[in-house]
C-alpha cells in the first residue's frame, strides 16, 4: 500500500514538475531548456525507493507529453500516444540509470564536501546519466512523425541539457529540503534555499523578459505570415471575380455563340488562374423550348445533350419538367465539368434562390457551400452566378457562373502554409447559426501560439479564416538568448547551491571533528584532572605521613637542644637539626612542584626591604661554608633601591635554592651573591661560584624537573632534581627570568632578573653598605628554615620570658609523640595546655572546661575530625569567635582551603616551627582579646 501511494506521488510529483518545464519550454520542438521533471524524480527515488518513483516518472511523463502533442487532451491520436509513451518510457530508465550511478558513486547521501564528489555527480549522475533519455525521445518523436528530420539535432541538444539541469539543480534542492532537521538544521536549509532561490527568481525575471521580447518578435512574424496568406487567398477570391467580368463583353458583342468558341474565349480567360475551376453561360429556357434546345445541341455535335439535375444522393438525371429551366449551356473546360453540361440550376432550390437574388441585385451572389455535379468525390464548392445585361438597354441576357472548387479558391496557398508550417480552416460564416465549413487543413498546434482570425466577403457571402502555425513552423531563428540565459542562469545556481552544500558539509565535517576532537579532549583532560586529583591526593598523603614523623623528630630536637647539653652532643643535635631542615626542604620542593604544575600557585605581592631579605640570607649561609675553604659575599653592584613591592618569600626561595646549590658543589674558592638595578630591566640576582661548573651537554636540561648533571653527582651530592626548575617557574610567574649566565671548569653563574616595583616615595640605601658580615642580624640558635621566612631579631625581642603566660591552649592530636612535642613547645612559652585525641574529646573539654583561649586543631584523627569538630564548635554561639587554628600535616592548598572553609582561622603546618607557632598564637588570642 506504501508503494502504490509512493507511486502515486510520484506520478502527481512528476507531472506538476512537468507542466512547470511546459513553462520553461523555448520553441520550436517538445524538449525545455530546464526540465525540473527530472531532477524531481531522481531525488523521490533517492529519497523513497526507485521503481515507485521510476513507474511514477513513467505515468507522469506519459500525461505530460499526451496533454502536450494532443493540446491538453482535446486531439489525442495514435502516433502522439505512442511517441508519448516512449518518452515515458525513456524517462523511467533515466531514473533508474541515475539512481545506479548515484548509489554506485555517491552511497546513501548526498555529501558535496569533497571534489571528487561534486565531480562524480555533475558530470557522471547529472551528464552522463541524461544520455539515455534524450536520445530515445528524440528518435521516438521523429519515428512517429511528432518532429521532422532537421529537428531531431536541435531536439536532442535541448532536451539533454534541460534534463541535466534539472538533475543538477532539483536533485540537491529536493534532498536538502527532505533531510531530517536533525542532520541539516532549518537554518543550513535556509542557508542553501535563500540564494538559490534568489538566483532562481532573477533568472526567471531574465528569461520571462527575453521569452516576451521574442515572443512578441514571433508572434508579430506568424502574424505578418497570416496576413499575407489571408492576402494571396482574398486576391485570388477577387481575381475570379474579375475574370467572370470580362464575359460581360463576350455577351454583349455577339448576338449568340456556340460551345467552341466559348470554350475559345475562357481558354485565354482561365489561363494560370487556379481559383476557377470551370466557368458556364446559363439561360432562362422555358419549358416550351426545351426541346429544341436540346435537339440543337445534339445536332452540333453532343449528341447525348439534355436538361439534366442532381438526386439528393448526388446521382444526374434527366431534369423534371417545370415551367422555366436554367441550364448551362455553355461550359469551359468541357472535358472537366461534363457533368454540368446542361445541369438546370433552377432545379436546386439554393442555386435558383442565387440566381433569383443575383438578378434582383443586379450584382455576382455565390452559393452556399454545395457539391459538384461534375466531381465523382462529391468535392465542396462554391458557385458565383453573375448577372448580364445588355449595355445599352439593360435587358437580362443570362448568367456567367463561375465554379470554385475549394483547392482552387486557396490556390497555391496550400503549398505555402505546407512550406511555412501553417494549418487553416476556411468556414462560410453567412449564417452564424448554421457555419458552414469548407476546409480544414488541421495539424499539431504550435505551443503559445493563438490563432489568427480574418473575415472577408465574396459574392454576398461570409467567410472566416482561421490561420494558426503548426509544429512543422519554421521560425526565422531559435531564441537563442533565452535558452542561453535560463540554462546560464540555472547552472550557476545549481554551482552555488553545490558551493554552499560544500561549504555547509564541510562545516559540518569540521564541527563533528571539533566535536569529537572536543569530546577527546574533555575525556583527555578528565582523566588528566583525575590523574592530577591522585597525584595531588598521593603527594598530599605522603606530605601528611612525612611530616607526622618529622614534626615528632624537630620537635624533640629542638626540645632537646634546650636542656643541658655537652658540646659533643650539642653538635650533634645541630647536625640532626641540619638534616631534618634538608629533609623538610625537600618535601616543600615536591609540594612547590605540584602546586606549579597544577597552576595553583598564587604570589602575594607586598612592599618589603631587600637590605632585611639579604641580611637573613647572609645569616642562613654564613656558617654554611663550614668544614670547607669558601668565602660567602653579598655585594650590590651601584645604586639598588631598597623598598620594591613584590613576593619576597619566593624571590627568597629562588636565592636559597642557588645558593645552596653553589654551597653543594663547591669544595673551595668563593661564591658571590650580587645585585643590581636598571630602570629598563628591573633587579637582577647573580649567584656565581667557584665549583666543578656544569658540562656543556647537560646545560640545555638544567631547568626541567627531576634532572641533574648526571647519575653520579646524584649518588655524591642527592636532591631531587626540583630546585632549578621550581626557580624558574617562580621567575616566570613574576615575569622574570632564570638563565645560566656561563659554566666552566672554574665555576657557574646564574642570573635572576625581576622586575620589581620600586617604593620611589621611600628612602634608598646603598646595599654593600648594609651587608657587612654579621650586620645587624642575631644568627645565633636560628634555624635555617626559620631564617627563610620570619624576622627573627624583632622575634627573639618579644618571645621573652615565657609569652604565652597565661594562655589556656585546647591542642587536639591523636598521634601521642606529636601530643608530647607540641606540649613541650607550648609550655615551653608558659601557656597551659589541655590534651584531647579527637574531636569528641575536644567537644567534651571544651564543656567541661569554657576557659579556652585557642584551640590548636589536627585535621585527621579517627572518632571524629578536625574539620566536624570545628564545625560543630562554630555551631555553639560562645564559641563562635574562638580562635581555632589548623596544626596539621596536610600542607596542600586545598587543604589549607578545606580548613577555612570548615571554620579555622589560620594553618599551621607540621613539623611545627616552635617561633611561627608562638607568633600566630600570640596574634589570634591578641585579636580574640
Amino acid at each position: 500500500m506504501k508503494a502504490i501511494g509512493l507511486f502515486v506521488l510520484s506520478a502527481i510529483a512528476y507531472f506538476a514538475a512537468g507542466k512547470v518545464g511546459g513553462v520553461l519550454s523555448i520553441p520550436p520542438g517538445f524538449a525545455s531548456a530546464v526540465w525540473p521533471a527530472s531532477g524531481v524524480a531522481l531525488a523521490l527515488a533517492l529519497r523513497f525507493g526507485l521503481w515507485p518513483a521510476a513507474l511514477g516518472a513513467w505515468l507522469g511523463n506519459l500525461a505530460t507529453s499526451l496533454a502536450l502533442s494532443s493540446d491538453n487532451f482535446s486531439h489525442i491520436t495514435f502516433p502522439g500516444a505512442m511517441s508519448s509513451g516512449s518518452v515515458g518510457f525513456a524517462a523511467c530508465l533515466q531514473v533508474v540509470i541515475g539512481f545506479w550511478l548515484f548509489r554506485r558513486l555517491l552511497g546513501k547521501q548526498l555529501e558535496l564536501t569533497v571534489a571528487r564528489a561534486i565531480t562524480s555527480f555533475v558530470f557522471v549522475v547529472a551528464m552522463l546519466g541524461c544520455f539515455v533519455s534524450c536520445t530515445v525521445s528524440s528518435f521516438a518523436l521523429w519515428f512517429w512523425g511528432m518532429i521532422p528530420a532537421s529537428m531531431i539535432g536541435f531536439t536532442w541538444v535541448t532536451w539533454w541539457v534541460g534534463d541535466s539541469l534539472g538533475v543538477l539543480f532539483f536533485t540537491p534542492f529536493l534532498l536538502t529540503v527532505m533531510t531530517s532537521n536533525r542532520l541539516v538544521t532549518i537554518f543550513q536549509k535556509l542557508q542553501i534555499l535563500l540564494p538559490t532561490t534568489a538566483i532562481f527568481l532573477c533568472t526567471w525575471i531574465m528569461f520571462s523578459t527575453s521569452q516576451e521580447w521574442q515572443k512578441k518578435s514571433t508572434l508579430l512574424q506568424i502574424e505578418n505570415e497570416s496576413l499575407d496568406i489571408y492576402h494571396f487567398i482574398s486576391e485570388h477570391m477577387q481575381t475570379s471575380g474579375d475574370v467572370l467580368a470580362a464575359y460581360d463583353a463576350l455577351v454583349n458583342s455577339l448576338d449568340s455563340f456556340d460551345q467552341n468558341r466559348f470554350e475559345t474565349f475562357s481558354a485565354v480567360m482561365l489561363k494560370n488562374n487556379l481559383a476557377l475551376y470551370g466557368v458556364g453561360w446559363t439561360k432562362i429556357v422555358p419549358h416550351s423550348e426545351r426541346a429544341a434546345i436540346e435537339q440543337h445541341y445534339r445536332d452540333n455535335g453532343y449528341p447525348d445533350f439534355s436538361f439534366t439535375q442532381l438526386t439528393p444522393e448526388g446521382a444526374l438525371i434527366q431534369a423534371l419538367p417545370q415551367d422555366e429551366y436554367y441550364p448551362v449551356l455553355n461550359i469551359s473546360p468541357l472535358a472537366n465539368n461534363h457533368r454540368a453540361f446542361g445541369l438546370n440550376l433552377g432545379a436546386d432550390k439554393d442555386r435558383f434562390a442565387a440566381l433569383r437574388q443575383a438578378r434582383e441585385l443586379a450584382r455576382p451572389i455565390a452559393t452556399a457551400p454545395i457539391v459538384l455535379a461534375q466531381e465523382p468525390d462529391n468535392q465542396k464548392a462554391i458557385i458565383v452566378y453573375r448577372p448580364v445585361f445588355g449595355i445599352n438597354d439593360n435587358v437580362f441576357k443570362g448568367y456567367v457562373s463561375g465554379v470554385m472548387r475549394v483547392d482552387g479558391i486557396i490556390g497555391q496557398g496550400l503549398n505555402l502554409l505546407r512550406d511555412i508550417g501553417f494549418s487553416l480552416v476556411l468556414t462560410d460564416v453567412t449564417n452564424p447559426q448554421n457555419p458552414q465549413g469548407l476546409v480544414r487543413q488541421e495539424g499539431l498546434r504550435l505551443a503559445g501560439v493563438e490563432s489568427f482570425n480574418y473575415f472577408t466577403s465574396f459574392g454576398g457571402r461570409d467567410y472566416q479564416l482561421e490561420l494558426y502555425p503548426n509544429i512543422n513552423h519554421a521560425l526565422p531563428s531559435k531564441n537563442w538568448v533565452s535558452w542561453a540565459v535560463l540554462t546560464s542562469g540555472f547552472f550557476i545556481a545549481a554551482l552555488t547551491q553545490m558551493f554552499i552544500l560544500s561549504v555547509i558539509g564541510n562545516h559540518g565535517r569540521i564541527r563533528e571533528e571539533v566535536d569529537r576532537k572536543t569530546l577527546d579532549l574533555k575525556t583527555q583532560t578528565l582523566r588528566a584532572n583525575e590523574a592530577s586529583r591522585a597525584k595531588s591526593d598521593f603527594l598530599s598523603n605522603m606530605s601528611h605521613e612525612l611530616r607526622t614523623p618529622l614534626n615528632a623528630i624537630i620537635g624533640l630536637i629542638n626540645l632537646c637542644r634546650k636542656t643541658n647539653l655537652t658540646s659533643q652532643q650539642s653538635d650533634y643535635l645541630y647536625k640532626a637539626t641540619l638534616a631534618s631542615t634538608t629533609l623538610l626542604s625537600l618535601i616543600n620542593q615536591t609540594l612547590d612542584h605540584a602546586k606549579i604544575e597544577a597552576g595553583r600557585m598564587e604570589l602575594s605581592v607586598e612592599p618589603f626591604s631587600l637590605t632585611y631579605m639579604l641580611q637573613k640570607l647572609h645569616a642562613v649561609f654564613d656558617q654554611s661554608g663550614e668544614g670547607k675553604d669558601i668565602t660567602f659575599n653579598i655585594v650590590s653592584r651601584g645604586s639598588c633601591p631598597d623598598l620594591v613591592v613584590g613576593d619576597e618569600l619566593r624571590i627568597e626561595q629562588i636565592l636559597i635554592n642557588l645558593l645552596g646549590n653553589a654551597f653543594k658543589f663547591t669544595e673551595a674558592g668563593t661564591i658571590t651573591l650580587s645585585v643590581a638595578y636598571q630602570a629598563e630591566v628591573g633587579y637582577q640576582f647573580e649567584v656565581a661560584d667557584t665549583g666543578c661548573g656544569i658540562p656543556q651537554t647537560y646545560q640545555k636540561d638544567l631547568f626541567t624537573a627531576f634532572t641533574q648533571v648526571d647519575s653520579s653527582t646524584s649518588r655524591i651530592f642527592g636532591g631531587t632534581g626540583l630546585g632549578l626548575s621550581i626557580s624558574a617557574n617562580l621567575a616566570s610567574m613574576m615575569n622574570g627570568t632564570l638563565e645560566l649566565v656561563n659554566s666552566s671548569e672554574q665555576g657557574s653563574c646564574f642570573r635572576v632578573t625581576v622586575p620589581l616595583q620600586v617604593r620611589v616615595s621611600e628612602p634608598s640605601i646603598q646595599l654593600i653598605t648594609a651587608l657587612q658580615p654579621h650586620a645587624a642580624l642575631a644568627v645565633g640558635d636560628v634555624e635555617p628554615e626559620t631564617a627563610m621566612t620570619n624576622d627573627k631579631a624583632t622575634l627573639q625581642q618579644t618571645l621573652k620570658d615565657q609569652p604565652l603566660r597565661g594562655v589556656v591552649v585546647l591542642l587536639v592530636e591523636d598521634i601521642a609523640l606529636n601530643q608530647m612535642v607540641a606540649e613541650g613547645i607550648l609550655k615551653s612559652f608558659g601557656a597551659e595546655v589541655i590534651v584531647a585525641a579527637n574531636g569528641e574529646e575536644a567537644l567534651a573539654a571544651l564543656a567541661g572546661k569554657p576557659g579556652v583561649d585557642l584551640i590548636l586543631m589536627d585535621v585527621q584523627m579517627p572518632i571524629m575530625d578536625g574539620y566536624e569538630a570545628t564545625r560543630r564548635i562554630r555551631q555553639q554561639p560562645q564559641f563562635k569567635s574562638l580562635p581555632i587554628l589548623a596544626m596539621t600535616a596536610n600542607a596542600m592548598e586545598q587543604d589549607i582551603l578545606l580548613c577555612l572553609e570548615a571554620g579555622m582561622d589560620d594553618h599551621i603546618s607540621k613539623p611545627i616551627e616552635a617561633n611561627t607557632l608562638c607568633e600566630k598564637i600570640l596574634k589570634k588570642t591578641d585579636q580574640a582579646a
